[in-house]
């Protein structure tokens, strides 16, 4: 995810509104391939995607991207979540239940 804050210093002029993850698993495991099919039940899966943007623009025109920043910021937040990707994702999930979707 620092990928992200090279992306906005590199292109300083442009609006980043919204950062979009699945909030649940897409596959059973990480090598699962979904094929486009129903065999691999894509249903729920858009049904997710749908929920996850929805939470989004709840969340707010650049709302992850602030949290982004703050836990590059702040050392305590690092120490608690070791790993950013991990303290976002629960950033999402709280504010979906926030949301109560």
């Amino acid at each position: 995810m620092a990928d992200i804050l090279a992306i906005q210093a590199a292109f300083p002029n442009v609006t980043y509104r919204y950062y979009v993850e699945p909030t649940t698993a897409i596959t059973k495991t990480p090598l699962d391939i979904l094929d486009g099919t129903n065999s691999t039940m894509t249903y729920q899966f858009q049904m997710q995607g749908r929920l996850d943007g929805e939470n989004a623009i709840k969340m707010g025109p650049g709302f992850i991207f602030e949290k982004i920043q703050e836990w590059y910021q702040k050392p305590e937040l690092q120490k608690d979540h070791p790993h950013m990707r991990n303290y976002i994702h629960e950033v999402e999930v709280e504010m979906a239940r926030e949301f109560k979707y």
